[in-house]
């Protein structure tokens, strides 16, 4: 059965799944890597122990920190064919402010609209889906494009799944929306 571990960073949530094998969803774009290893220890998660980070699109706040955690963890980073260029840029022409409504946004949240990701070398990229037993979890990453033309879920054997942007925190109150 697998274990599930959240943690909350601003508005990006990450997970962690455990069963025969580690693997993370998501980095979120911390500045800096101590939250994540104080994160881990609160939540006696090793590190080490992890061995894939499936990038669900993207977006800066869900690969931000791969690049530090891939080299701390040794996992491998996995993420959509579309993605590919985000991530090895840490550039998204889509996530740019323009207009008047964006002009107000960055006024209220700079933090959000301003990151600092830094670029990764994704180890594994895929069209469609993604067979996670080797990695030690039963069940697979899928394609479905929505929120981005690059998005992948996971879906395990038992039902559940894990969407990227469907369960976020919300950045005035940081309680947990759909």
């Amino acid at each position: 059965m697998v274990t599930v571990k959240s943690i909350q960073f601003g508005v990006a949530n990450l997970f962690i799944l455990e069963d025969g094998g580690m693997i993370m969803i998501d980095t979120g774009a911390e500045k800096s890597i101590e939250p994540y290893l104080k994160a881990f220890s609160e939540q006696n998660i090793d590190p080490e122990k992890i061995r894939l980070i499936v990038v669900t699109h993207g977006h800066w706040d869900h690969y931000g920190r791969a690049k530090e955690l891939k080299e701390i963890t040794g996992a491998k980073v996995l993420c959509h064919k579309n993605a590919v260029q985000a991530l090895k840029t840490a550039i998204d022409p889509e996530y740019i402010p323009s207009g008047e409504v964006g002009r107000e946004f960055l006024k209220v949240m700079p933090d959000l609209i301003q990151p600092n990701p830094t670029p990764v070398e994704p180890d594994i990229v895929i069209d469609d889906e993604f067979d996670l037993s080797p990695f030690g979890i039963s069940g697979k990453v899928i394609y479905t494009p929505g929120h981005r033309n690059c998005s992948l879920s996971v879906l395990l054997d038992s039902g559940e799944a894990f969407i990227g942007d469907m369960v976020m925190s919300n950045p005035f109150n940081g309680e947990i929306c759909l």
